[in-house]
């Protein structure tokens, strides 16, 4: 019965998009992109897309929430924010691709529930890191469980999974 009403919770999440930003975004991506690639400078331009695009990707993925990274007018790469669903709230995250569109980092902004913020370790979320657009993650076969952070860990898991597949479409459609 619970894992019905997580399962109908989530889904509901998904349909309804929630995948708003923090208001505070740039504060918050400064460390995770200043720690991941070897510039001073940089500037975050949101990528735009054509509409027919939307149509193809996932239901909770929004174009909005895709920036391009550059430094110096060149660009370094990508970065996605959005918000995943734990068991009562949301979670903010950013996932962080350089330009062949690899994960470089994936980060948990801001955690919100009591139970299941261990997704938010480094050393956890280090398991996406290196993955292609095309990848595809399950728990328990190439994501590590973590006992008391059950729905979180599948949480995140379907998340990541979301950005590659809507990532993948727009590589497949010379978008990024």
């Amino acid at each position: 019965m619970r894992r019905t009403q997580h399962l109908a919770i989530f889904s509901s999440l998904l349909l309804l998009g929630v995948t708003a930003p923090p208001s505070n975004l740039e504060k918050k991506l400064r460390p995770l992109v200043l720690d991941n690639f070897s510039v001073q400078t940089y500037e975050i331009e949101e990528v735009k897309g054509p509409d027919a695009t939307r149509v193809n990707l996932p239901n909770a993925f929004r174009l909005s929430n895709l920036y391009k990274i550059e430094s110096s007018s060149k660009p370094i790469g990508f970065v996605y924010v959005g918000q995943g669903p734990s068991k009562t709230d949301v979670y903010d995250f950013a996932i962080l691709f350089d330009t062949n569109l690899m994960v470089k980092s994936v980060k948990v902004l801001q955690y919100r529930e009591d139970y299941g913020g261990e997704i938010a370790s480094k050393r956890w979320l280090k398991q996406f890191n290196g993955s292609a657009a095309d990848s595809e993650f399950v728990v328990g076969k190439n994501i590590a469980a973590i006992s008391g952070a059950t729905i979180s860990v599948r949480s995140m898991t379907e998340m990541v999974n979301l950005v590659l597949k809507a990532v993948n479409v727009l590589k497949l459609n010379d978008i990024l």
